[in-house]
């Protein structure tokens, strides 16, 4: 038996103050040169509240919050074996801090799923448009910098990272390029999946903000966003064709897929042939240098696979630039590094049963599934990312995780389960598809 919604619950984390809150914190996401981030201040504010006011946790969350909770338990014993501690506040990724800042993670996953879970559809909408906000606010920091608008200097400076870049790569409010890529990429995922219902009176201005987006994410000069964008909107494109419950839905996603293909090809070639592409963008395309040489990104991966036997404790929080000479850039590699067996198992269990659960319940012909559609797409496209960029500290995946699981489990909570459902679904009669569409927003949830 469901029980009801407690009403000061539903006002907390369904209500338009509640709602708007998270649109806050999701609109200021995107500001992290600052650590910690006002997002982090606000996040851990808004949970602690939350949860003390009632907000609930879903009673099915047992199994993926058993394998964070593995996760960061292993973190906890490998940290212990730590000599010298390191409080690097400048970068908590290469010191003890990468420990607490773990926790927070996890805390976010964990909030973001409760919220979702009280009211799929709103909460959706509501972290969308946050989203949304934060990426144009990145996007345009980074270019009005990077073609001299406006100047800045120290860390917010495009070439902090590098002086000695002639161009340089965009990284908009973020500390890294190969951040702020991926993190445009979800939204520029996103803005192609309202294509799909969007009016007419809408479509001009939604085609030139998915424009801007990739623009900005091309500017990033980051091969791994690129093809986390294209790899996300593949399979954005390939489930909503094979999921179309009528012929005129599935046309119209195969039009708007050709549609967005010529466009792409024809302004990048009006680009190629005006030589206003800088070479950079070639020269990103081919193999680095630091790719291949002693030391580099491939020789410390290979470090790391024969590291990993022989440490089934690990290294500590934040150490595997030390034991290995430098960041293994794959969050497989350097999980179990750093945490030893148990936590990279753990890690890896939670991946996989996150991606499998979801791909399944993106079949399903539920109120919300366009939008869980992006959500997943964009969650497989940095899972695949992640085996050449380390993501451990990523919030933007852990959003991500959050919303497959929140949206699954109040469905799975209102309708007993998936199995049913799986079976039923091909017995179903074909329907007009649904989605999130403008209108009264309805719980998934009775």
């Amino acid at each position: 038996m469901i029980q009801p919604y407690d009403s000061q619950t539903k006002r907390i984390a369904s209500g338009s103050l509640g709602l708007t809150l998270v649109w806050l914190l999701l609109a200021i996401s995107s500001v992290v040169q600052i650590q910690p981030a006002p997002y982090d201040g606000m996040a851990i504010a808004l949970g602690l509240c939350f949860f003390a006011m009632g907000l609930r946790v879903p009673k099915r969350i047992v199994a993926p919050a058993l394998l964070l909770g593995l996760f960061l338990l292993a973190n906890v014993i490998s940290a212990l074996r730590i000599p010298d501690p390191n409080l690097d506040f400048a970068n908590p990724g290469q010191s003890i801090l990468s420990l607490p800042t773990k926790f927070f993670l996890v805390f976010t996953w964990l909030f973001f799923v409760c919220i979702v879970y009280e009211d799929s559809l709103r909460a959706f909408d509501a972290i969308w448009k946050g989203y949304i906000v934060a990426t144009v606010i990145a996007v345009t920091f980074g270019v009005l910098l990077h073609y001299g608008f406006i100047h800045v200097s120290g860390k917010w400076a495009e070439n902090a990272g590098d002086p000695s870049l002639l161009v340089t790569r965009v990284r908009g409010t973020f500390e890294d390029p190969n951040v702020y890529g991926p993190f445009v990429a979800v939204a520029a995922v996103y803005m192609v999946s309202t294509l799909e219902t969007t009016t007419r009176a809408w479509a001009l201005a939604k085609f030139a903000l998915l424009g801007f987006f990739a623009w900005g994410l091309m500017l990033s000069y980051s091969r791994g966003a690129w093809a986390n964008f294209i790899v996300s909107l593949g399979i954005f494109i390939g489930l909503r064709i094979i999921t179309a419950r009528t012929e005129t839905h599935q046309l119209r996603v195969i039009i708007l897929s050709v549609v967005l293909i010529l466009g792409a090809t024809g302004g990048f070639a009006a680009l190629v042939f005006s030589g206003k592409v800088d070479p950079l963008f070639y020269q990103r395309l081919s193999v680095q240098r630091y790719d291949v040489q002693a030391g580099g990104r491939f020789d410390t991966q290979r470090k790391a696979i024969e590291h990993i036997p022989g440490d089934p404790i690990g290294a500590g929080p934040g150490k595997a630039p030390d034991v290995l000479g430098r960041e293994p850039h794959n969050l497989y590699l350097s999980v179990p590094v750093e945490s030893g067996w148990l936590g990279g198992i753990a890690l890896y269990g939670f991946i996989l049963l996150t991606l499998w659960r979801s791909f399944r319940f993106c079949l399903l012909p539920t109120p919300i599934q366009r939008a869980y559609t992006v959500v997943f797409a964009c969650a497989v496209g940095t899972a695949l990312e992640s085996m050449i960029v380390d993501t451990t500290h990523w919030r933007h995946m852990y959003l991500l995780w959050a919303m497959l699981w929140g949206a699954m489990l109040a469905w799975e909570s209102a309708h007993d389960g998936l199995t049913e459902l799986l079976s039923a679904r091909a017995a179903r009669p074909h329907r007009a598809p649904t989605g999130l569409v403008p209108g009264p927003a309805k719980s998934l949830r009775p």
